[in-house]
C-alpha cells in the first residue's frame, strides 16, 4: 500500500489562503494535508515538527518560505512558492480558481474525478484531482 504524500500549506495567519488550499486536497486519496501560518498569532503556527512532517510545502508568498527556512534550512528542496498575495478571504471563488490552476501544475499526473483545473488536458477517462465537488459554488471551466 502506497503511503499518502504529506502536504503542508502555509500562509501568514492560517485563516484564509492556506485553509482554503488544505480543503481542496484534504479529501483526496493519496494525500495527508495540513495548513499553518507564520504569524505569531496564527490559528495554527508553523513549527519544525510540521516542516519535518511534510513531504512538500506550498507557501503563498516568498516571505513564508524565508520563515520556513529560518526554522528548518534543510527543507529548501521541498518548499514551493505559489505567489498568491494576501488579498483573499477564505474560500473566495477567485482564490479557489488560482489555487486549482497553480496546484494542477504539480499534481497533473494524479488524475481523479471531474476536471475543473483549467488545464485543458483532462478527458472523461483521465480526470483532474481538483474536483467540482470540492467547491461547487465555483463555475466549471474545462478549457477544452
Amino acid at each position: 500500500m502506497k503511503m499518502a504524500e504529506k502536504i503542508l500549506f502555509v500562509c501568514t495567519g492560517n485563516m484564509d489562503r492556506s485553509p482554503t488550499a488544505e480543503y481542496l486536497l484534504r479529501s483526496k486519496e493519496g494525500f495527508e494535508v495540513k495548513s499553518a501560518g507564520t504569524w505569531i498569532h496564527a490559528r495554527k503556527r508553523v513549527s519544525k515538527a510540521l516542516i519535518e512532517w511534510a513531504d512538500l510545502i506550498f507557501v503563498m508568498e516568498e516571505h513564508h518560505k524565508n520563515v520556513i527556512l529560518s526554522i528548518c534550512p534543510e527543507a529548501e528542496g521541498k518548499v514551493i512558492v505559489l505567489d498568491i498575495p494576501d488579498i483573499y478571504r477564505r474560500n473566495d471563488p477567485e482564490l479557489v480558481e488560482i489555487l486549482k490552476e497553480k496546484l494542477a501544475k504539480y499534481f497533473e499526473n494524479r488524475m481523479v474525478n471531474d476536471c475543473i483545473c483549467n488545464r485543458g488536458r483532462c478527458t472523461p477517462t483521465t480526470k483532474c484531482i481538483l474536483s467540482e465537488k470540492d467547491f461547487p459554488h465555483v463555475p466549471r471551466h474545462l478549457g477544452q
